[in-house]
């Protein structure tokens, strides 16, 4: 399944998607999408802040690992936080992408109000080849396993679209080569 398939789905579920050159270009669009949220905070989920340590990739000097983070900082509402999540696997056919890890990681994915996911542009699969890796994921692990494909959003009885209701309020995704 191509790249473009997926930017297509993307496009189509409301997500924002910048396709980089190169890892180092990571720390820059990192920065752009805190700036652009009014984050006070950057989180990245520990596998990023590791490759970072090893020096695969260029994290903004502020991002804070999620190992070091209290929780309640990611409390919903206007809580000034961007959480930056690498993904297992991405959906071209849907524009989703596949978030697992362990229990603290993807509570804290549930309650982030804005999300920034890094996704590796060779894990972009077509959907059967991403439903093979999610169920070995899940049978090795027992998961649990988040797919997001867009801002969390609802409408309410007076058919009013309220966005956050169950997940991120933004939501962008990172290609990388």
């Amino acid at each position: 399944m191509s790249l473009e398939t997926f930017l297509e789905s993307c496009g189509a579920n409301g997500v924002r998607v910048e396709v980089l050159r190169g890892t180092l270009e990571l720390g820059e669009a990192v920065k752009r999408a805190a700036s652009e949220v009014g984050a006070r905070l950057i989180v990245v989920d520990d596998a990023l802040a590791e490759a970072a340590d090893r020096g695969e990739l260029l994290l903004p000097t502020e991002a804070r690992p999620l190992r070091e983070v209290d929780l309640e900082l990611l409390r919903p509402h206007d809580n000034g936080v961007l959480l930056v999540r690498s993904a297992g696997a991405a959906i071209a056919e849907m524009g989703a992408a596949a978030l697992w890890g362990d229990e603290r990681t993807q509570r804290a994915t549930a309650m982030a109000e804005h999300l920034m996911v890094v996704i590796r542009a060779e894990r972009v699969l077509d959907v059967a080849k991403a439903s093979s890796v999610i169920r070995r994921v899940l049978t090795e692990s027992g998961g649990p396993v988040h797919l997001v494909m867009g801002p969390s959003a609802t409408r309410d009885i007076e058919h009013v679209r309220v966005l956050g209701a169950h997940g991120p309020v933004t939501l962008r995704f990172a290609v990388s080569p």
